[in-house]
């Protein structure tokens, strides 16, 4: 009786732990969850672990090591392994993927040694992906938006991107490319071993939700407002287990055009505009319609708007939208980045030149002050202003003539990389009365301003509270000229 309770037991953990038609085990043995990274589905991939279960895939939650992969086991996922694979665990994946298992890889810029033991990335995965017919290159990468094949996997993607990872060589002739680059080096490929799929990608932050564990602080691109991540990733899995694709239906918050509105650009893949989410709320407290242009801008959008924001537009705005712009004459706020995070600063200066009569422009520097620096880093540090300190991350200089108003500067003590023995005091924020136009050298907009972020260590809380009151101020001043 004892023995057949046993088989019974034994029976019913089986079908809770492979219940599922595809089984999907993501590895976590090789330090994915080191350093400030988290790739596991307890933390920076929970969300797509949750997808994935809401759409009838089985993701394995119990230890499993590589050396010896489950039979059971229909997709592998390996993300941004920081420890070198032994020769079984090698002849185990090459044996899974040749018996007809699919399998994942992500990579990571090169450099990303999250654990300090001399592997990264790149160098742990080319110790096996020569199998498949490719390698991860060393570099690093920034691509927003990412370009799209006719491979069925970008099917309903609209817009992907990658602020930080790198690209792929293919070696043999059955590695297919799936995104590129904008110099059409390959971000993603597939390739075939035996019976077995193989897709490797180049950026783990792809579908990192930001919910990191033991106080890491991560960033939600995953449930981007801006980008096509979940998407992607539900193709990604539906295709390697031969799934027909399904849409998923769109977040779309904000979305109502209302007289007044503040409107805040998403149609340009617009760098860290996919961030203002809290700032669309905090919008609504004071008194304001936030909303959000899904596509390229039309008169209705501008007439009925009080405030255009426009972070740096990776995907350049066309002669239309510009001439509607300057034909209606309203409030538009440039939001730049300094030169180590901007991507498209001529076309973005083009546009601040041309609407503001050549009267401001941004500055491809970075922005620096030792002195008032927040936890060491002088890319980060507070500007003082009528409402007290103002936290600046990342920021740029602005070029202001003397028609413009300065909003914002940084101390004495700042310098630009430009000229770094010359310390004196930077515009980070113009306006030009006459025609309407604002310049930002930073995302002062990001959900990290905001008192109630969890991004920020406990040091910078007690200047997000001025940090906030600060953009209260500096939307009443734009729109109310």
């Amino acid at each position: 009786m004892k023995k057949n309770l046993v088989i019974v037991l034994a029976l019913l953990f089986s079908f809770c732990v492979f219940s599922s038609d595809i089984n999907v085990f993501f590895d976590n043995t090789h330090s994915q969850s080191s350093g400030n990274s988290d790739w596991s589905i307890h933390g920076g991939y929970s969300d797509l672990a949750d997808l994935l279960r809401h759409n009838d895939f089985n993701v394995i939650d119990r230890d499993i090591t590589l050396d010896n992969i489950s039979k059971d086991i229909d997709i592998l996922v390996i993300p941004e392994p920081n420890d070198p694979f032994s020769k079984n665990e090698i002849k185990e994946i090459v044996r899974f993927t040749k018996d007809g298992g699919s399998l994942l890889i992500i990579g990571n810029h090169s450099g990303a040694d999250r654990n300090g033991n001399g592997y990264d990335a790149v160098l742990s995965l080319n110790e096996f992906v020569f199998h498949f017919g490719f390698l991860f290159n060393t570099g690093h990468t920034t691509d927003v938006p990412l370009l799209m094949t006719e491979h069925p996997i970008c099917n309903n993607v609209d817009v992907i991107g990658s602020f930080a990872g790198t690209t792929i060589t293919p070696v043999l002739s059955n590695v297919r490319p799936v995104l590129l680059t904008k110099n059409n080096n390959p971000f993603m490929v597939e390739s075939t071993l035996g019976k077995g799929k193989i897709l490797a990608l180049c950026d783990t932050a792809m579908f990192d939700d930001g919910t990191g564990t033991e106080g890491k602080h991560l960033h939600n691109v995953f449930n981007s407002i801006m980008y096509s991540n979940r998407q992607f990733a539900m193709n990604i899995f539906n295709y390697l287990a031969k799934k027909p694709l399904k849409i998923l239906k769109k977040k779309k918050p904000y979305n109502r055009i209302t007289k007044g509105m503040i409107t805040i650009d998403i149609s340009h893949a617009n760098v860290g505009a996919d961030t203002t989410e809290d700032f669309s709320r905090h919008l609504k407290d004071w008194g304001y319609t936030p909303y959000y242009n899904r596509e390229r801008f039309t008169n209705q959008v501008i007439k009925n708007s009080s405030l255009i924001i426009i972070y740096e537009p990776s995907i350049n705005l066309n002669e239309q939208e510009i001439s509607l712009l300057k034909k209606n004459s309203i409030p538009i706020l440039f939001v730049e980045v300094s030169s180590f995070n901007s991507l498209n600063r001529e076309h973005t200066n083009g546009l601040i030149e041309r609407l503001s009569d050549n009267n401001l422009s941004s500055i491809n520097d970075q922005v620096l002050d030792e002195k008032n620096a927040i936890d060491g880093s002088p890319w980060t540090f507070t500007a003082k202003n009528d409402h007290g300190d103002v936290i600046v991350f990342s920021t740029c200089s602005i070029r202001s003539s003397k028609e413009c108003k300065i909003l914002l500067r940084s101390s004495e003590a700042a310098y630009s990389t430009l000229s770094p023995k010359e310390k004196s005091s930077q515009v980070l924020i113009a306006y030009h009365p006459a025609s309407k136009i604002a310049a930002a050298g930073f995302q002062l907009f990001s959900n990290y301003n905001f008192k109630d972020s969890e991004y920020y260590a406990d040091s910078y809380k007690n200047v997000l509270h001025n940090t906030e009151n600060f953009i209260q101020y500096l939307v009443n001043q734009l729109r109310s000229n």
